[in-house]
């Protein structure tokens, strides 16, 4: 009987590691725009190319994460 449950919600559990994953490098990626930009910038900066940072940069790399994170989510 638990498997049969397991199976049944499995789908539905895995997608929410992948939105807790994503929620996980946004919340990381926008710390880091802060630190960059500052708080009162911070919410502008994640609408503008600005907000992904240089090639390179740990701003770039946390905002390539939260995307790769955000396109498993949206895919699952």
């Amino acid at each position: 009987m638990t498997n049969l449950l397991l199976d049944r919600f499995k789908p539905a559990i895995s997608r929410l590691y992948l939105m807790r994953e994503m929620t996980a490098a946004e919340a990381a990626w926008i710390d880091e725009v802060r630190e960059v930009y500052g708080e009162r910038d911070a919410g502008m900066m994640r609408f503008k190319d600005r907000g992904a940072g240089k090639t390179g940069s740990r701003l770039n790399s946390l905002y390539l994460a939260f995307v790769a994170s955000r396109d498993r989510y949206r895919a699952s």
